[in-house]
């Protein structure tokens, strides 16, 4: 998939707001529009990701932790019976990338997202 991500200020300064859009090209050729909302909160050793819903359930807490230049984050997410292990990854440049690895009797892929920020 390739598009554009945002986070935006959301319910007071509590939330950031997490949304992205984009176009998914499948092996076939078929084009999909796609988008997803996250809200995220901070945490004293990281920050937790919730779903945008009406509950706003939460999807991971993830605790952050210094490795030489960048910051590292890893979470897990079981959901029925798929479990979401997934690393976040912050660099000093201001990109960072996220990587969930789903496992169950439903879900068995990789997802690596990569993000810096849109040329302005």
């Amino acid at each position: 998939m390739e598009g554009f991500a945002e986070f935006t200020r959301a319910e007071g300064d509590v939330w950031l707001r997490y949304h992205e859009q984009g176009e998914l090209v499948l092996d076939s050729g078929q084009r999909l529009h796609a988008t997803r909302s996250f809200l995220f909160r901070a945490l004293n050793e990281g920050f937790s990701v919730h779903f945008d819903d009406e509950r706003a359930s939460l999807f991971q807490e993830v605790c952050v932790t210094r490795v030489e230049t960048l910051l590292i984050g890893q979470a897990d997410h079981q959901c029925l019976e798929d479990r979401y292990s997934s690393v976040y990854e912050f660099s000093q440049d201001g990109t960072f990338s996220i990587l969930h690895a789903v496992r169950g009797p439903r879900k068995d892929y990789i997802s690596r997202t990569s993000f810096r920020r849109a040329r302005e």
